[in-house]
């Protein structure tokens, strides 16, 4: 995950990456939190102090043993709890469904494939946010797109970004008017494929309503990200 954060981030103006005692993370120009975060494991008192102080106003503690106690520092020098996301994976995936997934390329086409992305995940957010983080992702060439099209563009689609043997699955989305008709399983199996015909680890994060969903489809949860802001 924290890869996939710093892919992103590199593309915004005076993106640079900062370290202090059990945190990594980035600041950038863009006042966006895919540009500005914090990546939190185990860390100091005195870090999180450091961290609220001068930091960037958005933290994501990853699970380790230490996290109950780390939130609760968090808690104790100013910061707020946000809602968690569950971290799932699949060891060995196996060869899905093909829908025949395009690999989106060129600026303008990037940009417009995740601006449709973005609508579905960040649709109360406003215009601008998604904006930004369309913009990032279209200049991020680690960042893979891929598209389902129909007759008026994309249909369905996500973001997928290989670190290593592990392939994190982002943005997982299908339109309004093509959901409840099994192409949402159809695609994460298509994914699912796309990390076994690379011998990877399937990794996605998800909204704890969803956890039942993709355990469903093989998943399986060993954690939880808390998104912590000051």
């Amino acid at each position: 995950m924290a890869e996939t954060y710093f892919a992103l981030a590199r593309s915004a103006a005076g993106s640079c990456r900062f370290e202090d005692e059990g945190i990594i993370g980035c600041r950038s120009e863009l006042d966006h939190p895919a540009a500005n975060f914090a990546i939190v494991a185990r860390p100091t008192l005195g870090s999180i102090v450091g961290l609220f102080q001068n930091g960037p106003r958005t933290a994501y503690v990853m699970p380790t043993d230490q996290s109950g106690s780390v939130i609760q520092m968090m808690r104790g020098s100013g910061f707020k709890e946000g809602s968690p996301l569950s971290l799932l994976f699949m060891r060995r995936p196996e060869g899905g469904v093909d829908l025949d997934l395009e690999t989106v390329t060129g600026f303008s086409d990037r940009y417009d494939h995740t601006m449709f992305l973005a609508r579905q995940f960040f649709s109360s957010s406003g215009g601008s946010f998604c904006n930004d983080i369309s913009t990032m992702t279209a200049h991020a060439e680690r960042c893979e797109l891929l598209r389902l099209s129909g007759k008026l563009g994309s249909i369905a689609g996500a973001m997928v970004v290989q670190t290593g043997n592990s392939l994190g699955l982002y943005n997982i989305t299908v339109s309004p008017e093509n959901r409840h008709s099994g192409l949402g399983s159809e695609l994460v199996r298509s994914l699912v494929g796309i990390a076994a015909s690379r011998g990877c680890t399937a990794t996605l994060q998800c909204n704890d309503s969803l956890v039942p969903w993709y355990e469903r489809l093989g998943f399986r949860k060993y954690g939880e990200i808390v998104m912590m802001r000051r």
